[in-house]
């Protein structure tokens, strides 16, 4: 562990906007937001993939799961 605190999920803030809407979003969904901003060229690049969301202890961990396109074969 690094030493440093956790940010309280009370602190998270994030300004969405999606066309002409814009909201404020706070909290846990703010912290997921924020990281999957900051992951958006990998998430982007991933062909095929998914990303998984963990929540525990006051904290969200976004995970990206690259794989493999599919093949397929006849039997």
């Amino acid at each position: 562990m690094n030493g440093r605190a956790r940010p309280s999920l009370s602190t998270f803030e994030v300004t969405l906007t999606i066309g002409t809407e814009t909201r404020r979003i706070t909290g846990r969904a703010a912290e997921i937001l924020a990281s999957v901003g900051l992951h958006a060229e990998a998430i982007n690049a991933t062909p095929v993939g998914k990303a998984v969301i963990h929540f525990a202890e006051g904290q969200a961990q976004l995970e990206l799961r690259h794989s493999f396109p599919p093949i397929r074969f006849e039997v």
